[in-house]
């Protein structure tokens, strides 16, 4: 670490002094162990002093035993950073690494449970785990949470939500809404049968006694509420009282949120104990609107989430987890699900944009386009919202043209442009199709003409 300042030192040797230009500098070493302030001679780079600034120092580390994707994994043991230890009465925080650096000498004491500044893990039903044991003084220690002191949901839980609070940081450093303590609660027995769900600052999981299903078992679950959390205290934060109110786009955002990072698109993979190849969605689908809307907030989130991870697929899972975050700050939303969905997609192009100019096109305009397009809402979509037509009533005037107008008026803060408006037509029920091409009279607005016709028929047409 460089302070960022430079020195004249003084460098005394027998017979003379000398002076040096130096850089300060902070170092810190494992072995030997310390951090050292060390004068770096500017033009040399020689170390001409440096003292070790821990005194009598251990190095405590914490890890835990976790499952990184899904309860079918095997435990690997990762470092726990941000959870709090207590070391002889006084209270520390581990590091991003896993450790805390403590001055100590002889032999001292730990308490260790599921605390941090980030998060705390609480169990309604039954005691929560906890730790505690002697260290000795300048030896390293490591802490190791495990079957044999807590419960996997425990540490999956805890690790997690650190994780992937860390994940955001290095995505969006200046997003604090979630340096937060969450509130993680595993409730033994619930009225609501087995569930999980976000309250901003708390996220419960519901009847986890039940052994059939695993909802704490891996953090697919555990991400999909951290991210209702942070999209709820983003839009708030950005001047939205009510966070985020379109429920499909927030289901759709959530399940995007845990899909890329665990880079998979199933929400729950293996969270059900008799057939663990299942997994309770799948954003990797050929949803649409509207043929597939139903109401149902985790139905209807599929498509939005279906075309974010087909962005993933035809670019890269860190351009869409970003893209995704930063589109946030757009604030898309509505009441009306297919103007929500019209929102996002424009705040996709916002986010991806790279000289403050969409006229222009941006970086990854058509992988954007063609993926929300395989869902309809994309350019498909907002052509659709913009577009209004009275159909013709029936009329035994059949020799003269039928002239149909209708309005096309795109109203879109990314600049699109029609390239051609045609009305197709058909009185053998499409089995063949002709076109006309329409003209516009007015701004927005459009005519065409389908042909009289020698004999009456039914005549079904489309613009």
């Amino acid at each position: 670490e460089r302070s960022g300042h430079t020195y004249i030192l003084p460098v005394k040797t027998s017979n003379k002094i000398t002076y040096h230009l130096v850089y300060d500098v902070k170092v810190r070493s494992m072995e030997p162990f310390g951090i050292f302030h060390t004068y770096i001679d500017a033009k040399s780079g020689e170390i001409l002093r440096r003292v070790n600034l821990v005194n009598n120092a251990t190095q405590f580390g914490v890890s835990g035993d976790v499952k990184m994707k899904s309860a079918n994994d095997t435990l690997v043991n990762k470092p726990f950073s941000f959870q709090n230890i207590k070391i002889n009465n006084n209270n520390y925080v581990t590091d991003i690494k896993g450790n805390i650096d403590v001055e100590t000498s002889g032999v001292s004491t730990y308490l260790a449970s599921f605390d941090g500044p980030y998060c705390k893990v609480d169990y309604d039903g039954r005691v929560r785990s906890s730790a505690s044991g002697t260290f000795s003084a300048n030896e390293p220690f490591a802490f190791n949470w495990n079957d044999n002191n807590s419960t996997l949901f425990e540490r999956n839980l805890f690790f997690h939500a650190n994780h992937i609070r860390e994940k955001y940081k290095e995505i969006d450093p200046d997003c604090n809404v979630m340096d937060r303590l969450i509130t993680i609660v595993l409730q033994m027995k619930s009225q609501m049968g087995t569930n999980a769900y976000s309250n901003l600052d708390s996220i419960v999981f519901t009847n986890v006694s039940d052994e059939s299903m695993v909802l704490a078992g891996g953090p697919s679950v555990l991400y999909h509420e951290w991210g209702h959390s942070l999209n709820n205290l983003l839009y708030q934060s950005q001047g939205s009282p009510e966070g985020m109110v379109n429920p499909g786009c927030h289901e759709g955002t959530a399940d995007a949120t845990s899909c890329l990072l665990i880079d998979d698109s199933r929400i729950g993979p293996g969270v059900f104990k008799a057939d663990t190849s299942l997994s309770i969605r799948n954003l990797l689908n050929q949803n649409k609107y509207p043929d597939d809307i139903s109401g149902e907030s985790h139905n209807d989130g599929q498509i939005l989430g279906g075309a974010i991870w087909d962005l993933r697929l035809a670019t890269t899972n860190e351009l869409t987890t970003h893209l995704l975050q930063f589109a946030r700050y757009g604030l898309p939303d509505d009441y009306d699900i297919g103007i929500a969905f019209s929102e996002w997609f424009i705040e996709f192009l916002v986010a991806d944009d790279d000289d403050g100019d969409l006229s222009n096109g941006t970086p990854h305009l058509l992988e954007i386009i063609s993926s929300f397009n395989n869902h309809q809402i994309g350019t498909n979509l907002i052509a659709a919202l913009s577009f209004s037509h009275i159909s013709l009533k029936d009329t035994e005037n059949y020799k003269d043209p039928f002239t149909v107008n209708f309005d096309f008026d795109i109203k879109s803060a990314f600049p699109l442009k029609t390239d051609s408006v045609r009305l197709a037509y058909t009185t053998d029920d499409f089995a063949t199709i002709s076109y006309v091409s329409a003209t516009e009279y007015g701004p927005g607005k459009y005519t065409a003409d389908i042909p009289g016709q020698e004999a009456s028929k039914f005549i079904k047409y489309f613009m």
